[in-house]
């Protein structure tokens, strides 16, 4: 049986309205060990028939038999897999893919070995074999005619398939290295099948053990010169390529691809990394659509905290709230409980601090060791980094002095900042918050028939615990403040704890000449100055006396799985309770237009993506061409198409490589330093997770218009440029 079988063959060109002939009634047969030469003038049909035989040209006549097998069913892909099992080609005009060395060159036919140190050690034994070691590192374009064919021809060595085309190989050579190239062509292919198409036919009349004369497309003669004693054995069927193995070797192609034009690589990593800055500024402004992954809570958020409401609206009492702490084994509790849910802001030395969650140290689980505040006016901060340099040891609350006793800085600046106190503290600052006076309040303070108007101020006093109580005897009881406090100022709810009361209260007045402001001023007979405590508790006192008092409060347990719980078993006729993870839920219109507002910016994301990827593509487009000739080639050694595409996808990720790392780098930078980080929004982790997403988007999409462009013709129109 032979190993090619040709019967009645036709070809037929159409081109521009005309139809031409290439070759019709060819019917050869060839076996191993056969040397046989094609000649014939030009448009013979030499160039033809070794199209047809290698599988690059169709045939619309006849049939092709590979051992014993016909081949006029073949696809392209069938085709493809055809030439990769029995072809390999050396050209008149080299076809070397010049942007490789000589060395990558010859590994492309090694595809077929894993091992890529085995794979370096056959090409070199091939390269030395046809004299080109010594240039193994050369690349193609700076060989000579004669070096690039010994190139060629170790790389169709380097297949070991049963045929080698040779088409005019010899063509653009001198005399003596023409002699020097068929007689390597000749030793290298003793046990294979050798088809040389040549327009002189005394060059390898040596070497010949046939020769068949083409005329006007048709076979003129076939004349065997010489017998050979090589006996055709089947050829083994190939180890189906796996997807690793796909893979694999399209990430080695991949890579010699991005190696071999570094200007281009250069470019194409340019233009990756401006696209992915235009993502990362296209995700940043896609705020509604992030929006909807976003958890929002009712309340203020603290682990294990549940809410609890009287459902009559009446003020709670303190023995109320430590009732219900006690029967359901809380671990803390806090009456009237706004402060949790608003934020303060601080003024300090070097500028505001705004937009703080109030946090009684430990309640949230965080430790803060031995600069945990400890008195009423003691505060740790918990803040964005980019106030690292420029906080005070003392800042103001309500116009108050606090002392920071420590501070530490987080990264994710869309977070709110927490200013941790005391229990004592805690309550002072609700006191003060709610009066809404930043520190003082005015009062008529009246003793027998004499009225005074008077301003209740924080004492700056603070170590000694002293109030002065202007138009009223020193050792007066500072406790009838808190009944004008509940005529004149408790107009709204306010937050304290419920074991606040007890605070001893001192009567020590020190002469008013001592008493100044903040700046010195002495502040006159008509102010009433208390301390922390004090003041503290005569607000609470206050509030629980009003008829508009607080009808809400919290009681803490160890987590939100058992806040959720014990709220379920509080819910009933006199309370409602709610865990604190407890989130907002839309009405039916809110949500429609948060799901079309974040729809809508969702749509813009891809929409901006998907530009990004047709601008990448367009200022590309020119480039595909540097590739066609050699993806051609590639094809024509029979290298798979699906590992071809996948070099190129490959391709395109190690260029995307410096955007990614930039990007990252970049949020490294920005947010690792504090000036920065206050001039750009903060992205979260999974945000960047969406921006990686848009770069390989672009990624996929131009490599996917590049591959189509390709791919889009076959491979004898590729090599000839066609369709291009």
């Amino acid at each position: 049986m032979a190993l090619l079988e040709l019967k009645n063959i036709g070809k037929i060109y159409a081109s521009g309205g005309t139809v031409a002939v290439g070759v019709r009634g060819v019917s050869l047969s060839f076996d191993r060990g056969e040397f046989v030469a094609v000649t014939g003038e030009s448009g013979s049909g030499k160039s033809t028939l070794l199209n047809v035989i290698s599988g690059m040209d169709s045939y619309e006549e006849g049939e092709m038999f590979v051992e014993g097998e016909p081949t006029s069913h073949y696809l392209e892909p069938d085709w493809e897999e055809y030439r990769k099992q029995y072809i390999s080609f050396v050209f008149q005009d080299y076809n070397i893919i010049e942007s490789f060395t000589v060395l990558q060159n010859v590994e492309l036919a090694l595809m077929h070995l894993k091992s890529a140190a085995e794979r370096r050690k056959r090409a070199i034994e091939l390269l030395d074999r046809v004299g080109m070691k010594d240039f193994a590192g050369h690349k193609g374009s700076r060989l000579s005619g004669g070096q690039k064919q010994r190139t060629v021809i170790a790389r169709a060595l380097a297949k070991d398939s049963p045929v080698i085309l040779a088409d005019e190989p010899t063509g653009n050579l001198d005399a003596a290295t023409s002699a020097e190239i068929i007689a390597l062509l000749h030793e290298v292919s003793k046990d294979k099948l050798l088809i040389v198409v040549t327009h002189d036919f005394d060059e390898v009349a040596g070497y010949a053990t046939r020769h068949v004369r083409m005329f006007d497309g048709s076979v003129e003669s076939d004349r065997t010169l010489r017998r050979t004693g090589t006996v055709a054995s089947p050829v083994g069927k190939p180890e189906k390529l796996t997807k690793k193995g796909v893979l694999s070797n399209g990430l080695t192609l991949g890579w010699s691809i991005f190696r071999s034009k570094p200007l281009l690589s250069f470019f194409l990593c340019a233009l990756l990394t401006l696209g992915a800055l235009a993502v990362f500024s296209l995700t940043i402004s896609s705020g509604s659509a992030m929006m909807l992954f976003e958890k929002s809570y009712m309340f203020g958020h603290i682990d294990g905290r549940v809410v609890v409401a009287r459902r009559d609206g009446q003020t709670v009492t303190s023995d109320e709230v430590q009732g219900l702490a006690s029967r359901y084994g809380a671990d803390g509790s806090i009456i009237v409980d706004g402060m949790l849910e608003w934020v303060v802001s601080l003024n300090g030395q070097y500028g505001y601090y705004s937009g703080l969650n109030v946090r009684i140290a430990g309640s949230d689980g965080k430790n803060l060791g031995e600069n945990a505040p400890k008195k009423a006016t003691d505060v740790y901060l918990s803040l964005p980094l980019w106030y690292e340099d420029s906080v005070p040891d003392t800042v103001y609350c309500f116009n108050t002095a606090m002392t920071v006793t420590g501070t530490e800085f987080f990264r994710n600046t869309s977070k709110d900042g927490v200013m941790y106190v005391t229990e004592e503290g805690y309550r002072f600052i609700t006191a003060l918050y709610y009066t809404r006076q930043m520190g003082s309040c005015s009062a008529a303070l009246e003793k027998g028939d004499e009225r005074t108007d008077a301003v209740l101020r924080v004492s700056d006093m603070l170590e000694k615990g002293q109030y002065a109580i202007a138009g009223v005897e020193k050792d007066a009881d500072a406790r009838e403040l808190s009944e004008i406090w509940c005529r004149v100022f408790l107009k709204r709810n306010v937050s304290a704890f419920i074991d606040a009361a007890g605070f001893e209260k001192k009567t020590v007045s020190p002469s008013y000449d001592e008493l100044t402001d903040e700046s010195g001023t002495p502040l006159g007979q008509n102010c009433v100055f208390i301390s922390p405590a004090d003041f503290t508790a005569l607000f609470e006192e206050a509030v629980l006396k009003s008829e508009s008092g607080w009808c809400q409060f919290s009681l803490f347990f160890g987590s939100d799985r058992e806040a959720r719980d014990v709220a379920k078993q509080i819910t009933g006729d006199e309370y409602i309770a709610l865990p604190s993870d407890t989130e907002i839920k839309m009405d039916f219109i809110d949500a429609l237009g948060a799901v079309i507002t974040g729809g809508f910016s969702a749509l813009m994301w891809v929409a901006g993506v998907v530009f990004i990827a047709f601008f990448i593509n367009l200022c590309t487009s020119r480039t595909v061409g540097a590739f066609s000739g050699e993806m051609a080639v590639m094809r024509s050694m029979g290298i798979p198409v699906s590992v071809i595409k996948a070099g190129m996808y490959f391709r395109m990720l190690i260029s995307a490589v410096p955007a990614v790392l930039l990007t990252t780098a970049a949020g490294i930078v920005i947010f690792s330093v504090p000036k920065l980080s206050a001039m750009f929004t903060y992205i979260s982790p999974w945000l960047y997770a969406v921006i990686y997403l848009g770069i390989f988007i672009i990624v996929f999409r131009v490599t996917r218009k590049q591959v189509k462009k390709l791919f889009g013709s076959s491979v004898r129109q590729a090599m000839r440029g066609d369709g291009q």
